[in-house]
């Protein structure tokens, strides 16, 4: 099992508030408490974010940008200086920690709802495939972390991060637009007991991968 040391933010920290939509990227100096403060700049691109559930990849204080990848949409590359070489021939290995308790330069990771529909989610260190796994149901296994975030939200997951296979996320909305078929999207029945569905029958899934390359996602799903 590998765990990462939880790190407090700074006073501030810089935010990409990453939309599914694709083209739409929100940037916005966030403080401590959630305001922006005066003088901070604030842009959007075109696009709109109406019926989508959106959410941000924080990594030490920053939200990351997803790979571009043919067939999937939440395949993340770690941060510059955190992956590790990790095989004898000296390949850089895919994961980003390569030993237990070591996930070098790594000190924060957060998600955060940053829609208008609850986001409900798992994390943990270690996925016994091909065991399956909801979004907001625990399954007792250990280093889990399992809940619902309302709009505006955010989960510290440092203490279950290792890289490769991060979290799965559910909510009512899916999480892009139609017309991308993709591995780590899908759709289940909505898990009995789990709240936020607004009513709805179906949970949207995304699947968040760290990995150095595409073709790693839709392993939950």
């Amino acid at each position: 099992m590998k765990r990462q040391i939880l790190r407090a933010f700074g006073a501030a920290i810089v935010t990409l508030q990453i939309a599914a939509c694709v083209g739409k990227v929100d940037v916005a100096r966030v403080d401590e408490d959630g305001g922006t403060g005066d003088g901070d700049v604030q842009g959007t691109s075109s696009g709109g974010s109406s019926g989508l559930a959106r959410f941000t990849f924080v990594v030490n204080g920053v939200g990351q940008l997803p790979l571009t990848c043919p067939s999937a949409n939440w395949e993340f590359p770690p941060p510059p200086d955190t992956a590790t070489p990790g095989f004898p021939d000296g390949a850089l290995s895919e994961y980003v920690c390569a030993s237990p308790h070591m996930c070098p330069g790594i000190t924060s990771v957060v998600i955060e709802n940053t829609g208008q529909v609850s986001v409900a989610y798992i994390a943990q260190s270690t996925w016994n495939l091909p065991n399956h796994y909801e979004p907001g149901v625990p399954t007792g296994e250990p280093d889990q972390l399992v809940g619902v975030l309302a709009p505006g939200a955010r989960v510290d997951i440092t203490s279950v991060f290792v890289g490769e296979i991060t979290a799965l996320l559910g909510s009512s909305e899916p999480f892009s637009p139609p017309g991308k078929n993709v591995s780590d999207e899908g759709t289940i029945p909505w898990p009995a007991g789990v709240a936020g569905s607004g009513g709805a029958q179906f949970m949207s899934l995304a699947e968040i991968n760290m990995y150095t390359a595409c073709g790693n996602g839709g392993s939950l799903l």
